[in-house]
């Protein structure tokens, strides 16, 4: 029991939905205020109720605010069905469809797909359809006709004035479901906090993002609960004029800035504003339970005939970088965070890109400030390329620094403190031996949560371990120049995997067309979709 302190008072601010002030008071100590709920005019579009305040009131033991939110009820005319509609798939069916007439027209049967909207409380899905204000009856179905497979007639006539939401009933009429009426908020409170262990992951290898946008519903569908992207960052010179072959693939390995692309930098991108594409990405993908991972590079740029033979693209994306290429490029003949036989590995002539020296600290803050702005636009995960070649803390032999605490360890505090959402990473370790490293370096120092690994292999539990049965580097090092076309045999493994732990985080990878010009979006799309293959989400079901 609270008791009231008299004498101590408290400033409470009661907020509309915009923000305007409606009411302040003063509230002694450990007394819960309260306010009468505030009204809200209709506009053109909406009607609104008072909903809730937020955050949840409490005894006031400081200053607070509170705000209303109110929800908004679509207009329509009575004789026709609101512009959007929502239904509640009760009934497991594996596609859902409005098919939708007037006196006139009407929209092809099955009628249009509708979109997934967001799962209830209930664990059942809920989508929708924009599009409805011009029609006065609707029928929603599976995309076949029979009783099982689609609703009764429903006519808007019958549309209670402050609904817009339907499931189907329990009985039937004429063979074909009743069904009953609710109200469903159009506006979902984004959760970007997804399970930490047990992820299906869908390496949509060189997708553009609209093309990931695009197949959003058939890969939650296919129960995948990540994406993994390539490099966003801007690219050396990955053009339109580029087929995806094992020829070309690996230019997007070769980013000429710690910082996200867009359309005239990675032709990933279609506008000038990448991370508003990848924002959007991210909030789709989070409204249908699917965290976004970003493949990201942080210890090289692309080689080129600028400062320190680094591609003078460099100084227009990471102008510290390139204007200081003696501090935060390693000196292959002088002391390096990494052992000499890693070093030979990674600075190697100029076939991948300049090794930077991630021990120091212009280094670690551009690489802090690329992480962040990646999270800032939804992002939940990375995959860090070549983390192998990166130090850890404690390396022998003077070679160790704080990368992964001043840069990962940072992002993720701030995303955990300031946002709430929970950041999940791995690295591409592949093999322990790396500069007498081990495993659990990387998940104890690096602040990864697994490893490009099977789990047992030195002892790794299986949800420290990220497992597939092919990768990008299998198949466009190997398999397109073998002609090597084993789909069903990487889906029987991955499916092997999937059957042999619940925990273990599957990585499935998307083989691209590697005839297609990328400007034509077709680098994502393989001529045998394996990844919509029945067995695939069987496995993914696990």
């Amino acid at each position: 029991i609270v008791v009231p302190v008299v004498g101590v008072k408290y400033t409470i601010t009661w907020k509309n939905d915009s923000g305007t002030t409606i009411d302040t008071e003063q509230v002694d100590k450990g007394v819960v205020p309260s306010h009468a709920a505030p009204t809200k005019a209709d506009d053109s579009t909406y009607t609104y109720t008072f909903k809730e305040w937020k955050p949840e009131i409490i005894a006031a033991n400081n200053d607070a605010t509170y705000t209303a939110v109110f929800e908004k009820y679509e207009k329509h005319n009575a004789n026709y069905f609101p512009n959007t509609v929502f239904f509640t798939n009760g009934k497991g069916w594996s596609h859902v469809y409005v098919y939708a007439w007037n006196d006139t027209s009407n929209n092809g049967w099955p009628g249009s797909p509708m979109v997934f909207h967001q799962t209830n409380k209930y664990g059942q899905d809920v989508y929708s359809f924009t599009g409805l204000s011009t029609y006065k009856n609707i029928i929603f179905n599976n995309g076949s006709s029979g009783g099982e497979n689609q609703s009764v007639d429903i006519s808007a006539a019958n549309l209670p004035s402050d609904k817009n939401a339907y499931y189907l009933k329990d009985t039937k009429t004429g063979g074909k479901w009743d069904v009953g009426t609710w109200y469903e908020s159009g506006d979902v409170t984004t959760n970007y906090n997804f399970p930490m262990k047990g992820q299906n992951i869908i390496h949509c290898f060189d997708w553009k993002i609209s093309t990931i946008m695009a197949n959003l519903d058939e890969i939650a569908s296919q129960g995948f609960t990540a994406i993994q992207t390539s490099p966003l960052q801007p690219v050396k010179d990955y053009t339109e004029s580029y087929n995806d072959t094992n020829a070309t693939w690996w230019r997007f390995y070769q980013p000429v800035g710690l910082c996200i692309g867009n359309s005239t930098s990675n032709i990933l991108f279609d506008t000038a504003d990448g991370a508003a594409e990848l924002t959007a990405l991210t909030e789709a993908a989070a409204q249908r339970g699917i965290r976004v991972i970003v493949d990201v590079i942080v210890n090289h740029l692309a080689d080129g005939s600028g400062n320190g033979g680094l591609n003078p693209q460099v100084q227009t994306f990471s102008p510290n970088i390139y204007n200081n290429y003696t501090s935060t490029l390693h000196n292959p003949n002088g002391k390096v965070a990494v052992n000499s036989s890693t070093v030979a590995g990674i600075v190697k002539s100029d076939a991948f890109g300049k090794d930077l020296n991630t021990a120091n600290s212009t280094v670690q803050n551009e690489v802090k400030t690329f992480l962040k702005s990646l999270v800032d636009c939804g992002v939940t995960g990375f995959r860090f390329d070549a983390a192998k070649h990166i130090e850890t803390k404690y390396d022998g032999g003077g070679c160790g620094s704080s990368f992964w605490e001043n840069t990962l360890g940072y992002v993720c505090t701030y995303a955990s403190s300031t946002l709430g959402r929970n950041i999940w990473t791995y690295g591409e370790i592949i093999s322990p031996g790396d500069a007498g490293r081990s495993y659990y370096q990387y998940l104890n120092d690096a602040w990864f949560y697994a490893v490009s690994a099977k789990p047992g292999w030195y002892d790794l539990p299986a949800n420290n371990c990220v497992s597939w049965g092919e990768s990008h580097d299998d198949y466009m090092h190997d398999r397109v120049a073998n002609s090597d076309t084993g789909q069903d045999s990487v889906n029987a493994e991955y499916k092997r995997l999937a059957q042999e732990s619940k925990d273990t985080n599957l990585l499935y990878f998307v083989r691209p067309n590697v005839t297609a010009k990328i400007s034509a979006g077709g680098v994502g799309y393989h001529a045998d979709w394996g990844w919509q293959n029945g067995q695939v989400k069987i496995a993914n079901a696990r």
